[in-house]
Formats: C-alpha cells, structure tokens, sequence
C-alpha cells in the first residue's frame, strides 16, 4: 500500500497507473499523509493491514433490509438515550 499527496499523483499519474495495474493499491490523499507510530515494527504494521482487507472480505454486501433495520435500531437507541431538558423551579 501506497500513500500519495493529490498534487504528486497528479505529476505521476502515469506511473501510478502503472503501478495500480501491477497489484499495487495507492491512496490519493489532500494534504497531510498519514504516519505510523514511531517504533510500530513494519511487519506488524503490513499484518495489521491485511488482517483488515480480509476482514473487509469477508463481511460481504448487506442487504437493504438489513440497512432498515439498522437504521431502524440506531434511532430506537437515539429516542431512547433523549432526556427531557431541565426545568427551573
């Protein structure tokens, strides 16, 4: 994995292109790129970030019931998590 700021990849687009074509996966980022803690091994980092893209492979799609539902869920808990404002007396 590859991080790049927007104005370096739009100065190489061509080789990025080639390199995503090649397996490679780039991340255009605005600005900043992002670091890794100091010290954090790279091979433990590299681990980290595999174990991610197979857990995102294995979640699948999630139907559009499931979606409602979801959603349906999250504003139960918000109506329920709701206090009355305080009163003065």
């Amino acid at each position: 994995m590859k991080f790049v700021k927007l104005a370096d990849a739009r100065a190489a687009i061509e080789q990025l292109l080639d390199e995503v074509e090649r397996g490679e996966t780039i991340i255009i980022t605005r600005g900043v790129l992002p670091r890794r803690k100091a010290g954090a091994p790279q091979e433990q980092w590299r681990t980290a970030m595999q174990d991610l893209r197979d857990l995102k492979k294995g979640a699948g799609l999630a139907s559009i019931e499931d979606l409602l539902q979801w959603r349906e869920e999250q504003r139960k808990a918000a109506r329920g998590q709701r206090t009355a404002p305080a009163r003065w007396i």
